[in-house]
């Protein structure tokens, strides 16, 4: 039944009760081709109502922006259009779970502005933010530049409010990023166009700003050269947005009247130093760089471009490869978006049958080429929109089977995409999607990494401030759920092992933090393992580095190896001729230097108790390989501790490497080779505890279950040693060990990554620290955070490491303490490294060293 007819005069009567006469108006400018009559409710309850009205008396109803409208979606006016000019709170803004709430009718800007002291944004950047309300921008599937890196509202909005056809008021998603109920509801009401319900609030996640944003541009003689280099930057380098213009729209830019490349980029210091360095590389001199200012200026300037000499816009979409080939000699200007396949096409025509010409010659090109070009409305050129609608009123089930089909085929490529746009697609959009053409949920993987465990990850972004390379470089490729949507690329084939992907994954420190901040519990130490696995087996990597990781393979899990390469420079330290040789050394080998400890004073050692009745708790200590060669009295601290403690310390008869740096590197045969050499003499010492100096040797321990679940003749025996893996901290506290006399001293503590995040011990260091008579406890910032050493990462990647240990030796200075505790060899030796090179007097203690000085009384 069509809808009624409603007298304007009547029509307001009826509305003014519930949103009171003050809230009622004719409409204004391009409102008057929405709706005769503007509501303004203030609340979704006043929207639910309106809606039910309109429903139970057939009054034709159309959703407004607060800016822009959506008024394009009628053929003719409705009776009445509800406008969210005055639902513009921001409801709740949660800067460290990095999420906002806000009701629809706040623009961008609003919302940005409220962000920006937190340095966040929401970062979809359509033209205008200004004018961009939060419920038209989702409805409209609006974005701009940075959609490349960041995404369309798809990805970002993660809770949504809305006033269904028949008033009902739905609710899907949430306000924490984790949640995904009702995640298909954000999923369908982007792009919806308002004809699905109207939105009333929605939840965003939101990201960090770029602390620094750049723009390389570069001009060419011709469209191809241009497109050429574009792909080849968008291959080789992760940038924020990719734009190609020709020469009449790189002149309104500002750019010169040449085919012009344009490439945005940015982050840290540090990661938008590398990406220029890498821009330059791969461009020449003859690219231009701006920043500051300047880079901010012409990104605005792109972001709300609109080129006002043309009297007709086109929309183009294709595969991102065959852009250029679309769009060569094609008439007019165009702003192609490199990187995603879409190009705006500006036409300087008047006569409506030229542009028919036009368009079909080029709709023709592009759906040879699995494209499609759509007419964007004009003021100059005005066309009749298509009637999608039935007589009677109401959308059928077929047409709205096409409209979808429509939208997935075109609408979410396509920025700033209009109704009329979408209707236009729909002329050429099948009648039905076969279901044979449907991809499974999850298609074979090659073998790359446990591929189901990658479905664990909900890409909810809590992981990223847990994240070392991420809080430095905040690039996504650079955090744990970034590298997760690589591991998933690569396992899928959608992408090959290049240099940049593999340069994100040998950037991670697999230091687990991330698993500590996942509430989805991701095996993510398991995922990276075997991505280095399939690197191992798919990558030659240059000369130089393949012997520096064979020298780091093949001397430092053998103890006897690497004394006797310490050995000259034990020498060298006797005769104190350690400054001379670090001066004369080259750059990259200062920090391996520096790594090694000097000859210092003679710390104290807990002399092994009496032997404790066979009916005592037993323990066995590994020795580990770097701890008995450059910090040989934690081993034996460790066994002094546990025999004060009443712990009868049985000793093992072999020492073998754990295989941490080969699990961690992907090197899974020798790791399990070492884990069964441990197996076989740790299973001899029965229920005894196992304690390591080192927590990533423990850590692995702990992990020898799984790491042999495979093998019948070691799984039960596997899993036995890994029960029994224990923490010094913990087994003190457990014989309530206590000091003595007193030690006056001001401590920080240093939570040891495999320790805090593999093994789960925090508190148990702290109470035992707190248990010394005299000592003060002083937390530092991020003392969960890794602090560059990770296994040989400081070896193999010194510039980030240097930037993680500089970062960690900050919080220690800041917290005024004179000792930094911590629970592994391979932390001290990175710490201890950088308060030396600050001239800092600061001493970095393992647990057990410290626990014997305290214990002696000693004075530090």
């Amino acid at each position: 039944m069509p809808p009624v007819l409603h007298d304007p005069e009547n029509l307001a009567n009826v509305f003014a009760a519930i949103v009171g006469a003050a809230n009622l108006r004719p409409p204004s400018g391009a409102e008057a081709r929405c709706a005769n009559l503007i509501i303004a409710p203030s609340d979704a309850n006043a929207i639910a109502e309106i809606v039910r009205k309109c429903e139970a008396d057939r009054i034709t109803l159309a959703p407004i922006g607060a800016g822009r409208t959506l008024a394009e979606i009628r053929r003719a006016p409705a009776a009445v259009g509800i406008s969210l000019a005055r639902m513009k709170r921001i409801i709740a803004y949660e800067p460290d779970d990095m999420t906002i709430v806000a009701e629809a009718g706040a623009t961008l800007a609003e919302l940005n502005a409220t962000m920006a002291a937190r340095g966040q944004w929401l970062p979809l950047d359509p033209p205008h933010p200004e004018l961009t309300a939060l419920g038209a921008m989702v409805a409209a599937a609006r974005f701009g530049p940075s959609r490349l890196s960041e995404g369309t509202a798809r990805d970002l909005l993660i809770g949504v409010r809305l006033a269904g056809h028949d008033g009902r008021l739905v609710h899907g998603g949430g306000r924490v990023v984790k949640n995904v109920a009702g995640y298909d509801l954000m999923k369908v009401m982007t792009g919806s166009f308002g004809t699905l319900g109207i939105i009333t609030e929605t939840t965003f996640r939101v990201r960090p700003l770029l602390a620094r944003r750049l723009i390389a541009t570069m001009r060419f003689g011709d469209a191809a050269s241009s497109f050429r280099a574009a792909r080849t930057l968008h291959d080789a380098v992760p940038l924020a947005h990719l734009e190609v213009a020709s020469p009449s729209v790189a002149a309104a830019l500002g750019l010169g009247a040449e085919f012009t490349l344009i490439a945005g980029f940015g982050g840290s210091p540090v990661e938008a130093d590398h990406l220029q360095s890498r821009i330059l590389e791969i461009l020449g001199a003859n690219c231009a760089i701006a920043d500051g200012a300047e880079a901010d200026a012409l990104y605005q300037r792109l972001r709300d471009f609109d080129f006002s000499a043309s009297s007709a816009e086109l929309l183009a979409a294709t595969p991102p490869a065959e852009l250029a080939a679309l769009l060569a000699d094609a008439p007019g200007g165009f702003i192609a978006f490199a990187g995603s396949g879409v190009a705006r096409i500006f036409l300087d025509v008047r006569d409506a049958g030229d542009l028919d010409r036009m368009v079909g010659a080029l709709r023709t090109r592009a759906r040879g080429r699995h494209g499609h070009i759509a007419h964007r409305p004009s003021p100059k050129i005005t066309r009749r929109p298509q009637n999608l609608r039935p007589a009677g009123g109401a959308r059928s089930e077929p047409d709205a089977r096409r409209m979808k089909a429509a939208f997935d085929r075109a609408a979410v490529s396509i920025p700033d995409l209009s109704w009329r746009t979408l209707t236009s697609a729909m002329a050429t959009a099948p009648k039905s999607t076969p279901a044979a053409n449907a991809a499974p949920h999850r298609r074979p993987a090659r073998g790359i990494v446990d591929y189901e465990l990658l479905f664990d990850c909900v890409h909810c972004g809590l992981c990223l401030e847990s994240c070392p390379t991420y809080v430095v470089t905040r690039a996504e490729m650079d955090s744990p759920r970034g590298r997760i949507y690589l591991m998933k690329a690569l396992a899928e084939g959608t992408l090959e092992l290049d240099a940049d992907a593999l340069r994100h994954l040998d950037l991670c420190l697999e230091c687990r933090g991330c698993e500590t901040a996942c509430p989805s519990g991701v095996h993510y130490g398991k995922l990276i393992e075997r991505a280095r696995e399939y690197v191992n087996h798919n990558v030659r990597r240059p000369p130089l580095e393949r012997l520096r990781n064979w020298l780091i393979a093949e001397i430092f899990p053998y103890p006897e190896r690497l004394k006797i390469l310490l050995a000259p420079l034990r020498a060298i330290d006797r005769l104190g001729m350690r400054p001379l040789l670090r001066k004369l050394a080259p750059a990259g080998m200062r920090d391996w230097l520096d790594l090694i400890p000097p000859r210092a004073a003679q710390q104290p050692i807990l002399a092994p108790a009496t032997a404790a009745a066979d009916s005592a708790p037993a323990a066995v200590v590994h020795h580990g390989c770097v701890a008995q060669t450059l910090l040989e009295t934690e081993n034996r601290n460790i066994e002094g501790a546990l025999a004060a403690a009443g712990y009868r310390v049985v000793q093992m008869e072999r020492t073998v490497c754990c295989g941490a740096l080969d699990l961690h590197h992907g090197n899974f045969d020798r790791a399990r080779e070492f884990a069964r050499a441990n197996v076989r003499e740790l299973g001899r010492h029965g229920d005894a505890a196992i304690l390591s100096a080192a927590s990533g040797c423990s850590a692995v321990f702990a992990a020898y279950g799984d790491l042999l679940a495979g093998e019948p003749e070691f799984a039960d025996a596997a899993r036995a040693v890994s029960a029994r893996v224990a923490d010094l901290s913990t087994l003190l506290l457990g014989r309530d060990f206590r000091f003595p006399r007193s030690f006056p001293a001001t401590v920080t503590y240093h939570d040891s990554c495999h320790l805090a995040h593999g093994l789960g011990v925090r508190e148990a260091p702290r109470r035992l620290l707190r248990s010394i008579p005299g000592v003060e406890l002083v937390e530092m910032n991020e003392s969960d955070l890794c602090c560059g050493s990770a296994g040989s990462y400081n070896l193999t990647e010194r510039a980030m490491a240097r930037e993680l240990v500089g970062r960690k030796a900050d919080n220690i200075v800041a917290t005024g303490a004179d000792y930094v505790v911590l629970g592994n060899p391979g932390c001290e030796l990175q710490i201890a490294a950088e308060l030396r090179r600050r001239g800092e007097k600061i001493r970095v203690m393992h647990l057990a060293d410290f626990l014997a000085l305290a214990l002696s009384g000693a004075d530090a």
